[in-house]
């Protein structure tokens, strides 16, 4: 049967007093799941270019890990294709911007996967 917080927060307190740091730290990371570390991935983005051809030109790419930008930028079918991934530190956001000059766009299919349980996608 689960511990209520506050039976788990005395009985931590009875080993902190007591000097038992490792009953400490064992019993509260047995409260945590597998998803209660601070640092994880949130998952893998796939990007499928549709209609690109495969004799596309050589990748140009650029990274500044101060602002937290990747860009890259190929040619294919004498049409540019820019990507760039902006994450910037402490904004909570990761965004992925597709620019070309071709008329007709970018055809992209995305797939998200996430090795979070809990998690739900959702196309919005």
């Amino acid at each position: 049967m689960p511990r209520s917080p506050d039976g788990l927060l005395e009985s931590v307190r009875d080993h902190v007093r007591a000097g038992r740091h490792a009953d400490e730290g064992r019993e509260l990371r047995a409260t945590q799941g597998a998803d209660a570390e601070a640092f994880q991935p949130v998952g893998d983005l796939e990007l499928e270019f549709v209609g690109s051809p495969a004799g596309a030109e050589p990748y140009g790419r650029s990274l500044d890990l101060c602002d937290g930008d990747a860009r890259g930028e190929r040619t294919a079918a004498g049409h540019l294709l820019r990507q760039e991934v902006i994450a910037p530190a402490g904004h909570q956001v990761i965004a992925v911007r597709l620019e070309t000059d071709d008329l007709v766009g970018v055809g992209v299919n995305l797939r998200l996967t996430t090795p979070q349980r809990r998690a739900e996608i959702r196309p919005e």
